[in-house]
């Protein structure tokens, strides 16, 4: 079941599966290129991924919804490291922006991590009923889907 979906600068996009535990990585020509996950908890293993968003230097974040994390890889589908646990209670929401990885979920919040995974801060907290989608406008106002 498609989820997912974020496009890259050099025009590869990526699609999540939440049932079949996977990311679908397409070339600009709209050709499959690589499958990369499988149901489990450790690197590079995913659980019901959701949300997948690109950084300026073409790596893939994706929200691994069920393990709490978000994990980053290479384009050509590399686990480089995987990060928020403690911080992250079933991730839903995902946008990179200016160095930044911004993260919707269950806690209620927008957690905030830099792009090499340390925690940066959390924004709304006691301010969000339930936070799905999130993004960054162009004028970097933050934008959060809250239900």
């Amino acid at each position: 079941k498609p989820w997912g979906i974020a496009g890259s600068r050099n025009g590869m996009w990526a699609v999540t599966d939440f049932y079949k535990d996977c990311v679908y990585m397409f070339d600009k020509d709209d050709r499959l290129v690589t499958t990369f996950g499988r149901r489990s908890s450790g690197k590079g293993e995913l659980s019901s991924p959701v949300a997948v968003a690109f950084d300026a230097d073409d790596h893939v974040y994706v929200a691994d919804h069920s393990n709490n994390k978000i994990q980053k890889f290479t384009i050509d589908d590399k686990f480089l490291i995987q990060f928020g646990n403690g911080k992250l209670k079933c991730p839903r929401g995902l946008t990179v922006h200016n160095s930044k990885v911004y993260v919707t979920g269950a806690n209620n919040r927008v957690s905030v991590f830099r792009l090499n995974g340390k925690f940066f801060s959390f924004i709304g907290e006691g301010q969000l009923g339930s936070p799905r989608g999130v993004a960054i406008s162009n004028d970097n106002m933050l934008l959060v889907a809250d239900e």
